[in-house]
């Protein structure tokens, strides 16, 4: 039988984390390292579980101890207002907690997925953004996730660092109640949406395409040292969204309008090309099934 390739997930428990387990834990040697101590959410082994801070030695240590073939870095301050009201925590955890990763990854060798986001293009206007575009984040949020990138490819060219970097679109589905899911969710509970610029249009990605995508990565050697955007053919308005829940759930939503933040876009739709043509990816979820899935799960 050949070895299970061994992995680590830096920030396992987290939402993407969790659901990478449970769709993969048969399929490779998986260990957790995480702040996050409610292990209940995990289906690993007490022994295949690390806790510390992604900003301090521990993840160094963790790296070392376990000597993975591959860290997925999961681990982030996400939420674009969390950041822009938290702007030195967001650079410690995701810019200076990165370079701790890549630290360890270089010391046993062992290959690094980043993910990162969409954020870091900022403003586009009504044209696909690809990979090589002029990076010119508008949220700190963005800026963190362009300055560990940048750490990760000046590593690359001074050590051996094999990497992969994931920019995601929206990301929603059943589990978690940030980001879109707010707006799911609540529709759900019978809450008042609150909506910041109605006519933002979104590319949105299913949980499970996320999970598949990071899969594909690890199995095909041509992603290494390539930047990809991982997002789908879904876009829609939050006005859009709101009335697609409301054909769904059968029910008026409350909802509550806001101006757009300034640290917000209006506009993206990624480039898939590289992805599909490099390693085959591409998102199967439709948004009717990927909201019925998720209400269901609220």
């Amino acid at each position: 039988m050949n070895k299970k390739m061994k992995i680590l997930l830096v920030g396992g428990l987290g939402y993407i984390g969790r659901r990478f387990i449970e769709k993969f834990q048969n399929e490779y040697e998986l260990i957790v390292f995480s702040k996050n101590q409610l292990i209940q959410f995990s289906p690993l082994k007490k022994n295949k579980v690390f806790f510390g801070l992604v900003s301090s030695n521990d993840v160094i240590e963790s790296i070392i101890k376990t000597k993975p073939d591959v860290v997925i870095h999961l681990a982030s301050l996400t939420g674009l207002k969390k950041c822009e009201d938290n702007p030195d925590e967001a650079f410690n955890v995701n810019v200076n907690g990165t370079a701790n990763v890549i630290k360890g990854c270089v010391k046993v060798g062992s290959k690094l997925i980043f993910l990162s986001s969409r954020e870091v293009y900022g403003i586009t206007k009504n044209f696909e953004s690809h990979e090589d575009d002029k990076l010119e984040p508008i949220n700190i949020y963005g800026q963190t996730k362009v300055k560990a990138e940048e750490l990760i490819i000046d590593v690359s060219t001074k050590n051996h660092l094999d990497y992969t970097i994931l920019r995601l679109t929206n990301v929603y589905g059943p589990s978690t109640t940030s980001g879109v899911n707010k707006i799911i969710f609540d529709a759900v509970k019978g809450k008042i949406v609150q909506i910041f610029g109605g006519e933002r249009i979104f590319n949105l990605i299913y949980i499970d395409d996320v999970v598949q995508a990071i899969k594909l990565v690890l199995e095909n050697n041509q992603s290494t040292g390539k930047i990809y955007n991982v997002g789908s053919q879904v876009e829609i308005t939050l006005n859009q969204l709101v009335k697609q829940l409301e054909i769904i759930l059968k029910k008026d939503i409350i909802i509550e309008k806001f101006s757009q933040k300034d640290f917000e876009s209006t506009f993206f739709r990624p480039s898939l090309k590289r992805i599909e043509n490099d390693i085959g990816f591409t998102a199967e979820m439709d948004l009717e099934n990927g909201l019925k899935k998720t209400i269901m799960s609220f």
